[in-house]
């Protein structure tokens, strides 16, 4: 299109959304504080949520504890709503405004963007972006503020129970150390009267205790070769299950709507600043032994550290960790026999043998 000498062409403005999506995917320090605003960037009429009279006086009780101006867009409306969930502070909002919120937490387009962001992170090898998205999607989950302690996702626990957790002998400070106590040995109860108690027991019992292991080898040979394809193996088994069981919906109370267990695994570099991702997975998958494998290609010969991350996007303080050290050798260092089958022997299919292909080269 030619447009008149007089007329420039000029790019469409940025708004704060497209500011906070910059910063997300650009794993900027702070991105984390703006992922409410990124998530919340359609504006209400377009959702079909409706516009009230009584909106601007309600939102005004919400507004003053973020200190916002009430008289900001429908997206800073929208964000704030989702920051007083992860706040746990519905006692700020109205029945409508309630109402509001929980539409907005079940909207597709809210767990679809954070679905893109991860993949789009994955694509572009940023761990920590993807890390960022997951503790974002389950802070929404379990309504907890990036900086809320995960003992408030236990049955009845407030903040006075974790005062007494956290205090004295046997104290907890992860969810984690919480269910491995016995019960007798569990801090934060005192209080607890004999349904809440049987509430935490069954909440025990229904968190996955996973257990990660895995191993990198080269399928059907004996050592690792330079410019081999590597598969890890991960086992992952959820050891409160019996055989033949599958976990159910997350306990999610504040959460408007059912919502299954995702795990994300994550192979990156180890013992490096930018933690490259070399491979990635998402899991969604409920039974109690999980079987994935990913594989990449190395390109050096040598020692190689890489970590392996299974992250939760449902509970904080699940997660898992699996250092992976092995060495590569060179090409002149294993003799490997090439087997021909007779039929390849004139080169007649046009396979060209021992060539190795991979999406994923691992430098």
């Amino acid at each position: 299109m030619l447009l008149p000498a007089d007329q420039k062409l000029r790019p469409e403005r940025r708004d704060d959304r497209d500011d906070a999506v910059h910063g997300v995917l650009h794993h900027r320090r702070d991105a984390r504080e703006e992922l409410p605003r990124v998530a919340c960037g359609v504006p209400r009429e377009q959702e079909s949520m409706p516009t009230r009279p009584s909106d601007n006086t309600d939102m005004k009780v919400v507004f003053k504890e973020r200190s916002w101006s009430t008289r900001s867009g429908s997206t800073t409306w929208n964000s704030c709503l989702i920051w007083a969930h992860m706040q746990r502070r519905h006692d700020l909002m109205t029945p409508e405004l309630r109402q509001d919120c929980d539409q907005l937490l079940k909207r597709p387009l809210l767990a679809g963007g954070q679905q893109a962001m991860i993949e789009i992170a994955c694509m572009w090898e940023w761990f920590f972006t993807a890390q960022a998205m997951i503790e974002f999607r389950r802070s929404l989950v379990q309504a907890l503020d990036v900086k809320s302690s995960q003992l408030l996702q236990i049955p009845h626990f407030n903040e006075e129970s974790l005062k007494h957790a956290q205090r004295g002998k046997n104290s907890v400070s992860t969810l984690t150390d919480f269910i491995s106590k016995a019960p007798e040995e569990r801090k934060g109860l005192a209080n607890m009267g004999p349904q809440e108690l049987a509430d935490i027991e069954a909440f025990t019992q229904h968190v996955s205790d996973m257990d990660v292991q895995a191993k990198v080898e080269v399928e059907d040979e004996a050592q690792i070769v330079v410019f081999d394809v590597a598969t890890v193996t991960v086992r992952m088994e959820r050891k409160n299950l019996q055989e033949n069981e599958a976990v159910g919906p997350v306990h999610a109370p504040l959460f408007p709507e059912p919502k299954f267990e995702d795990w994300w695994l994550f192979l990156v570099e180890g013992g490096s600043a930018t933690t490259r991702i070399i491979a990635s997975q998402r899991i969604r998958d409920t039974e109690k032994v999980v079987v994935e494998k990913l594989r990449f290609q190395l390109s050096r010969a040598g020692k190689h550290q890489l970590v392996l991350h299974a992250m939760c996007d449902s509970y904080a303080g699940l997660d898992k960790k699996v250092e992976l050290n092995f060495n590569v050798c060179t090409e002149d260092e294993v003799k490997r026999e090439v087997i021909v089958h007779p039929e390849d022997e004139d080169g007649g299919c046009g396979v060209v043998l021992g060539a190795r292909v991979s999406s994923c080269c691992y430098a």
